[in-house]
């Protein structure tokens, strides 16, 4: 009887370990779904609507001499802009207006230089783009003629 017991428990041994041996191989867990994008665009801000004569520029305004005249204009103002800033180089804008001189639509700029008295005023051509002239205004008052004795 030893003998078959051991037997018995022999085969059981290696029939247990035979078959934890071919059993099939666990599935891979699937792996987490992505998650998901996010939108493309945030939401539309409604902005306070800007004055009739007054057009934003990036955080700065032009002023228009007569309403219609940004309209007209085939030349944007920022491009207008670095047309002027091309004519005083290391200056900076203290104002932009697009008005009408004579027959054409003209963008002016005021360009404030540090280190120099006054500023300069350039105009830009609001249809072709090309630099009008350029003129240095200096901050002085107009001195009074001197009076005859």
């Amino acid at each position: 009887m030893k003998k078959t017991s051991f037997l018995i428990l022999a085969l059981a041994v290696v029939g247990g370990s035979a078959s934890a041996q071919n059993q099939p191989a666990k599935p891979a867990p699937k792996p987490a779904p992505a998650p998901a994008p996010a939108p493309a665009t945030a939401p539309a801000v409604k902005q306070a609507p800007k004055p009739a004569n007054q057009v934003a520029m990036n955080t700065h305004k032009v002023k228009e001499g007569s309403p219609g005249l940004l309209k007209q204009a085939k030349i944007t103002p920022e491009a207008a802009e670095q047309t002027a800033m091309g004519a005083v180089p290391g200056g900076t804008v203290s104002s932009r207006m697009i008005m009408k001189e004579k027959t054409s639509v003209m963008y002016v700029f005021n360009i404030r230089t540090s280190g120099k008295e006054g500023y300069d005023r350039v105009t830009v051509d609001a249809m072709s783009g090309a630099l009008g002239s350029t003129t240095h205004h200096s901050g002085s008052a107009k001195k009074e003629p001197a009076k005859k004795p």
